[in-house]
């Protein structure tokens, strides 16, 4: 814009001086001079008016954009006052929420996850033994093992023992194979859906098998898998796994107790001292004292005890 009236400046100021150099009429510049410095005040104004115009437009912009953001304001305002005064009861929903669904949807999750080592296992081993050319068939948790809803920490129902025999047994008349079953997960008999055990759980099903199928022998490893056994009246046999050949132990209601080593003992045992006999010794220290005597606490090595005042 400056450069350009320079420009028109500098051009009038030549007509200026060729019209002195003509001996023209010094009215007829002026009058030049004039009509353009016109259309240069026309510009200047226009573009002016157009500035103050783009000047408005924004600062009412900025009031509405202000506007706006005091009734997002009032909004949050209104909303943050509903929540302080409905809060007890969003509470009590949020709090039912949280044990009905979030603890039930956490559990369901940790049984899927807890379980996809012994799916994976029992469907990458079975490919393995393809490959040796054994026939095998393999079945999940739907094998029959119904369980408990509690989650992780399931126990095996009565019906397990049925439907596991129904199932295995079709299942070998129908198409005799090595049947490989996964350990440690079941159904839930309310939820129907996959229920993992706690320790052992492997352990458990593989005497539960052995129960339904009614087997001679079961070779286990973890105490609580003893339970099915001993309801079955099954001899357990106790392998070590660093040692297979080993015969092992072989666990069974009644044993022959002929050759089994006798415990010697002395009778007549003229005195036991135990710390519990130190422990009453002291005491009566106490009560001979007059000493009121709150806890006594013992351990293998000292006696520790605290007084009322």
């Amino acid at each position: 814009m400056h450069s350009s009236n320079r420009n028109k400046g500098t051009y009038l100021r030549s007509l200026s001086e060729e019209n002195n150099d003509l001996g023209g009429d010094h009215g007829e510049v002026f009058g030049l001079d004039l009509e353009s410095l016109k259309i240069l005040l026309k510009r200047g104004v226009f573009t002016g008016a157009m500035l103050r115009c783009l000047f408005v437009f924004a600062y009412k912009r900025v009031f509405v954009v202000e506007g706006v953001v005091n009734v997002g304001y009032g909004v949050i305002e209104q909303w943050a006052l509903l929540l302080r005064n409905a809060w007890p009861k969003v509470s009590m929903v949020l709090k039912i929420f949280k044990e009905q669904g979030m603890i039930l949807t956490i559990l369901l999750g940790l049984s899927e996850f807890f379980s996809m080592a012994e799916t994976s296992i029992t469907t990458l081993w079975p490919l393995k033994i393809i490959i040796l050319f054994i026939l095998l068939q393999y079945d999940a948790f739907d094998i029959g093992f119904i369980t408990t809803d509690d989650f992780t920490n399931v126990d095996i129902l009565e019906a397990t023992y049925a439907a596991v025999a129904k199932r295995l047994n079709d299942a070998w008349f129908s198409d005799p194979a090595i049947p490989v079953a996964t350990g440690f997960l079941g159904k839930g008999w309310r939820s129907s859906v996959i229920t993992t055990f706690g320790r052992g759980g492997s352990d458990l099903i593989a005497t539960t098998i052995g129960k339904a199928l009614g087997l001679q022998e079961i070779q286990v490893l973890h105490p609580p898998s003893m339970r099915p056994a001993m309801e079955g009246d099954i001899p357990v046999k106790v392998k070590n796994s660093y040692n297979p050949t080993a015969p092992g132990t072989l666990i069974t209601r009644d044993g022959d107790m002929s050759e089994c080593l006798l415990a010697l003992f002395r009778k007549g045992i003229l005195q036991c001292w135990t710390l519990s006999a130190l422990a009453y010794l002291v005491c009566s220290i106490f009560e001979d004292l007059g000493i009121s005597v709150d806890v006594v606490a013992t351990s293998e090595v000292s006696i520790s005890s605290t007084l009322d005042p």
